[in-house]
């Protein structure tokens, strides 16, 4: 974890600074805060993507999800006498 963490920190911290970038320059955010950037980061992806969680979310309710998650544990490795599906019921 330690490798990972030292080889993924650079990566992470240029994203932030291309958050704030953004904040400051384009949404005249000047001090960001840290609850400022979860907004800044969403409107930058939506700038540079055309991507919204909000749109994307409509399609992966929490059941739809859970029926992907339950139904791939299943394959992966059946749990004995319990039926994953019922749980879904």
């Amino acid at each position: 974890l330690r490798d990972l963490a030292r080889r993924s920190k650079p990566r992470a911290e240029d994203d932030v600074a291309q958050v704030d970038a953004y904040a400051r320059d384009e949404l005249g955010i000047d001090k960001i805060e840290p609850w400022d950037r979860a907004y800044a980061a969403e409107k930058l992806r939506e700038a540079r993507y055309s991507y919204s969680d909000a749109e994307v979310k409509r399609y992966f309710t929490q059941r739809a999800v859970f029926k992907g998650l339950f139904g791939l544990v299943e394959k992966l490795r059946p749990p004995s006498g319990i039926q994953m599906s019922s749980i879904l019921k």
